[in-house]
């Protein structure tokens, strides 16, 4: 089943939101300079996406995008998104980012 996107929306701000506090403590306390950190979702919506990875990156200054370079997917401004249907999946995000 797919959520509500509407009903997500009203429920959560970006900062509630578990992905977004875990990466931020994640980065600062786990990872090396030079660490990789994979941020994955299943999720179509641009909040829990690029939006999220794109404000992570404005508030985290020990972090940058490496961008993936990769035949799959589309380019977001942030990470890739693997559309809904593709290869008969549901869609998923995905966006490498690496602590200086």
């Amino acid at each position: 089943m797919i959520p509500n996107p509407d009903r997500l929306q009203a429920h959560f701000t970006l900062e509630s939101r578990p992905s977004f506090r875990l990466m931020c403590r994640w980065t600062r306390l786990l990872l090396a300079p030079g660490g990789i950190l994979l941020y994955a979702t299943c999720s179509l919506l641009p909040e829990e996406n690029d939006v999220t990875v794109l404000r992570f990156l404005e508030d985290e200054p020990s972090a940058s995008e490496d961008p993936i370079q990769a035949p799959w997917g589309v380019p977001r401004q942030a990470g890739r998104q693997v559309p809904a249907g593709s290869g008969g999946m549901d869609g998923f995000y995905y966006a490498r980012l690496i602590k200086r």
